[in-house]
């Protein structure tokens, strides 16, 4: 029973590494664009960037999370998420009525990658399960 609980915490941890990796691959690229020509980044990918920054916030929350060996852990924190998104997509405001049109849009793009987030650790949970 134990290998199997560390089995799925490796699992787990393999497939957080990897979202890390890709997302830091395209962080860089991006940021070299951005060196380059900043209007032309600016125009096309800063709404990427922008989640991109988000979902590794919470990529690397929870791989801190996996780091303490606990899958109990590791799937209340995943459940913990899941549940705080769906709140905030289901319940929360769609939209931020703030004077600053990049502050609106970034609250849409967060909650796009919320939404995006919410699929992958529910996935997640469904795999430990």
């Amino acid at each position: 029973m134990a290998k199997e609980l560390k089995d799925k915490l490796g699992f787990v941890a393999m497939q957080v590494r990897s979202w890390i990796d890709v997302l830091v691959l395209q962080a860089d690229q991006h940021t070299k664009s951005m060196n380059e020509d900043y209007e032309y980044f600016f125009r096309w990918y800063s709404e990427d960037m922008y989640k991109i920054q988000v979902e590794l916030f919470y990529y690397r929350e929870l791989q801190r999370e996996i780091k303490t060996d606990s899958l109990r852990e590791v799937l209340s924190y995943l459940e913990g998420k899941v549940k705080e998104f769906e709140d905030e997509l289901l319940v929360g405001g769609l939209r931020q009525h703030s004077t600053s049109s990049s502050t609106n849009l970034a609250h849409t793009l967060k909650l796009e990658a919320k939404q995006h987030l919410r699929k992958r650790f529910q996935r997640l949970i469904d795999n430990i399960k």
